[in-house]
């Protein structure tokens, strides 16, 4: 099967989401043009690229103003695909992150400015844009082919962030503010996101499969990992630095739930007595050799003063 004729195949499967054939053969044209797209894959480029900019472009933009659809939609052709290159024995493995979109439009919606993840160690830049949360299924395709796994995207979300009151604003707004701030942050919203993507894998046959998220480490926090996510499991980076320990098991205080011997993975790094394991994996186009260390039945004691939000 040609790419062409592959990409239509997929795309017309996203029919029955579109209230009237004409608009999915309209989405279809637009996804299409975006890929032929050049430079900035603006809606007027977009329409330039199959050369319709001398036509009326207003049916194209009611497309993602008023036609009934929701975003989300467009990725249930590729969940339901992804399961074929998995085996039905192993987990879901579903990568997450977030980024953040330069748009410094004055009507943009959601448009906030936001510290640079670029910016120097010695320098914070702020740049004005949205702030995206974003999913990916990891498909083995080593298996099939002499290549490292393929993230295929199946959500991509903006983070809602209420609106920061004016300077002269009362104290009653400004703290109605940082109570909204605080109830409605990007892990509370990852969450919901999370079990979007556990519904959306249930719709497509995987209902008794355990979804793994791996997660950055901004992640890495009580929210997350005090969210009931049913049939799912959390593996998120942690910081070096982190503060973990054992379980007490202390018959003297059998409420007492942890240890008061603490250490931190940087510390199991540079311990000696604990041993190396090694294992094969399949990095840059063939299987090699990595050494790392294991410890089972570890605590994080949440610290009170970390903010819930980084």
């Amino acid at each position: 099967m040609k790419l062409l004729e592959a990409f239509l195949k997929i795309s017309n499967e996203l029919t029955p989401m579109f209230s009237q054939e004409r608009t999915a053969r309209r989405a279809t044209r637009l996804l299409l043009s975006n890929l032929l797209c050049f430079g900035r894959h603006w809606l007027t480029r977009i329409l330039c690229a199959t050369n319709r900019d001398q036509r009326d472009w207003s049916a194209d933009y009611r497309l993602f103003s008023r036609s009934p659809w929701k975003s989300q939609d467009l990725f249930e052709p590729a969940i339901r695909r992804s399961l074929d290159y998995l085996q039905k024995d192993e987990f879901i493995c579903v990568a997450g992150d977030e980024t953040k979109i330069k748009r410094a439009g004055r009507k943009v919606k959601r448009s906030r400015w936001m510290r640079d993840p670029l910016s120097p160690p010695f320098q914070t830049n702020f740049i004005k844009g949205l702030r995206m949360v974003q999913f990916a299924v990891v498909l083995p395709l080593h298996r099939i082919a002499d290549v490292t796994a393929r993230s295929i995207p199946v959500l991509f979300e903006p983070v809602e962030s209420p609106a920061k009151p004016k300077k002269k604003a009362g104290k009653k707004e400004k703290a109605a503010y940082n109570r909204a701030k605080r109830k409605n942050t990007m892990c509370d919203q990852s969450v919901e996101h999370m079990l979007t993507l556990r519904k959306a894998f249930d719709a497509a046959g995987a209902f008794s499969r355990i979804i793994l998220f791996t997660l950055d480490g901004g992640f890495c926090n009580r929210k997350v990992f005090k969210a009931i996510l049913e049939r799912c499991r959390v593996l998120a980076r942690c910081r070096k630095d982190a503060n973990l320990c054992f379980a007490a098991n202390d018959p003297a205080h059998p409420q007492k739930k942890y240890a008061d011997q603490k250490f931190t993975p940087e510390s199991v790094l540079k311990d000696k007595s604990i041993p190396f394991k090694s294992g094969k994996f399949f990095i840059g186009g063939k299987r090699r050799k990595i050494r790392y260390k294991e410890i089972r039945n570890v605590l994080w004691r949440f610290c009170q003063k970390l903010n819930e939000n980084r």
